[in-house]
């Protein structure tokens, strides 16, 4: 489903913007991650964006690799990320983040049962809210309520 609903949202983009974001002090204690992406055909772009903080709460360093990429490799980060809690390998656990700037509107798949959407798009979001409105989980439905009923 979560691939249902973004690729609508995303329908006429042609290339997005990819966040992965992941805990650990560099990329080398992930190394696992970055094998199960790879052995899903991910090929990260050389012109990419890297930036790292650290995290009071967790104790620990919080890392960011941002990218573009075309649309049509975003069924193979898709695949990895609901594959994880399914058990299903290859998969990862790394967090997903994708963005179209024109469209202003961010999704973030989280697991195989939901994912979240966001942005300042309320016609996008509106349509997406009608179009899938049977699916939506009863988490923050008084609030989607109150913001797509009457648009």
């Amino acid at each position: 489903r979560s691939t249902e609903v973004i690729e609508s949202t995303f329908d006429q983009s042609e290339k997005l913007c990819v966040c992965v974001a992941f805990s650990g002090d560099s990329f080398l204690s992930n190394k696992s991650q970055f094998t199960k992406l790879h052995q899903l055909g991910v090929k990260f772009p050389k012109e990419r964006y890297i930036y790292k903080e650290w995290d009071d709460d967790d104790e620990c360093y919080l890392n960011y690799m941002f990218f573009t990429i075309e649309k049509s490799e975003l069924r193979k980060f898709l695949f990895g990320k609901m594959a994880n809690e399914l058990g299903i390998q290859p998969s990862y656990w790394f967090d997903l983040y994708i963005y179209d700037p024109e469209l202003e509107v961010l999704a973030h798949p989280y697991d195989d049962r939901g994912m979240d959407l966001a942005g300042s798009n309320k016609v996008v979001l509106s349509r997406i809210y009608k179009q899938f409105n049977n699916w939506l989980l009863n988490y923050d439905l008084s609030s989607m309520n109150k913001w797509f009923d009457n648009f």
